[in-house]
């Protein structure tokens, strides 16, 4: 009830308030407007994204999360080519537009729209979440480090993937972690 939004003339979407946001199941009532959101700002205050809050903007090219966040559902909220967190958020980090836990030991979010085709998870990751590759389009080739030693269930649903490159660690792979991707060799 404490939570508003708006969308100015250059696409950006604004979420503002206090507190957790809800949004009913695929039809946040910011949809309407989907052709026009360029960009998605979470202000200060915000302390989650719900499931689906960004389901269906195809034209949006950035996601900006503070430092109050301290939950997110990835599912169809990767939709981006770009994730930011603000500095001072204990929950979230980011190395190179890709969302992480704060400890940077769970991948957490790598953004569907990323231009980049490789992609190599950085050492210190031990974890790629739940659908942490969901819906990736430009990426063909991933590299899994060493240290990755668990793969949760749907962490590649729907993913362009065609290659995946396994470090000697994992030990753990979560049921659908590869459901509907484009894979050619593992």
């Amino acid at each position: 009830d404490d939570a508003i939004w708006s969308l100015d003339a250059e696409g950006t979407l604004t979420i503002s308030g206090e507190g957790k946001y809800n949004v009913p199941y695929y039809n946040a009532p910011w949809l309407a407007y989907k052709e026009n959101i360029k960009n998605v700002v979470i202000e200060e205050g915000i302390t989650n994204i719900p499931w689906a809050s960004f389901y269906d903007l195809f034209n949006a090219v950035s996601l900006s999360i503070p430092s109050t966040v301290a939950s997110i559902d990835t599912y169809y909220n990767n939709g981006f080519a770009e994730i930011k967190v603000a500095d001072g958020n204990n929950y979230y980090s980011v190395i190179d537009g890709v969302l992480f836990n704060h400890d940077k030991t769970e991948l957490i979010m790598y953004p569907a729209k990323k231009a980049d085709e490789t992609y190599t998870v950085p050492d210190g990751v031990t974890i790629l979440g739940s659908y942490a590759f969901y819906l990736s389009e430009n990426l063909k080739t991933v590299n899994i480090s060493d240290d990755v030693t668990t793969i949760e269930a749907y962490c590649f649903n729907c993913a362009s993937i065609e290659n995946i490159n396994f470090g000697k660690n994992v030990e753990v792979v979560e049921f659908n972690a590869f459901p509907s991707t484009k894979l050619k060799t593992m």
